[in-house]
């Protein structure tokens, strides 16, 4: 059961805290909670059982909700230029982005204009179905879930060559953050 770990590792702080023994039945496919025989092992057992559960259903939810959904926000434009690149590349990593190349022509800042507001829609909806969808997997849990959201700055650890070598436009960064090969991780500030 992968689910629950190795031997079962995400249970030792059940079997300590209510003195049970918990060990997977391969024939049965199922855990097997067992105590010492003392007065109050029947207790125990369910206490148990019920932490189990929700031992279960967390790493069920942990499975659904730790993949992570990356959104860059389109520039104004103002700001708006043609190519995104690294500004602070340290050995192995990518941790600020800058603009950079020629500002936009009145015309192309029309463009983006109209260009970012469609962008804009289609992340509000991109976010809103990751988030209902889900949300409806773990729609068993509800009673029990807190709902985090984590704001930051992202850390690129692999990314495509064109992105390292500063010769991205911001439609294919956008392709690139969506892209599975990209990796990188979220560092609260």
């Amino acid at each position: 059961m992968d689910l629950l770990g190795f031997r079962l590792n995400k249970l030792d702080n059940i079997r300590i805290d209510h003195q049970v023994y918990i060990d997977w039945q391969d024939s049965m496919r199922s855990l097997k909670i067992s105590s010492k025989a003392e007065a109050n092992s029947d207790f125990y057992v369910i206490k148990a059982i019920h932490a189990v559960r929700t031992a279960i259903e967390h790493a069920k939810a942990e499975r659904i909700l730790a993949t992570p959904l990356y959104l860059a926000l389109p520039p104004s434009v103002d700001a708006m230029r043609n190519i995104v690149r690294p500004s602070l590349v340290e050995p192995g990593r990518v941790t600020k982005l800058e603009l950079a190349g020629q500002l936009l022509s009145t015309e192309e800042k029309a463009e983006w204009k109209q260009e970012r507001i469609v962008i804009l829609k289609q992340f509000d909806k991109k976010f809103e179905s990751a988030l209902s969808k889900r949300m409806l997997r773990l729609a068993s849990n509800k009673n029990w879930m807190r709902l985090r959201v984590h704001f930051g700055h992202i850390v690129f650890t692999l990314a495509l060559e064109s992105f390292n070598k500063g010769k991205q436009s911001f439609t294919d960064f956008c392709r690139m953050i969506s892209n599975a090969r990209t990796t990188g991780s979220l560092e609260r500030r």
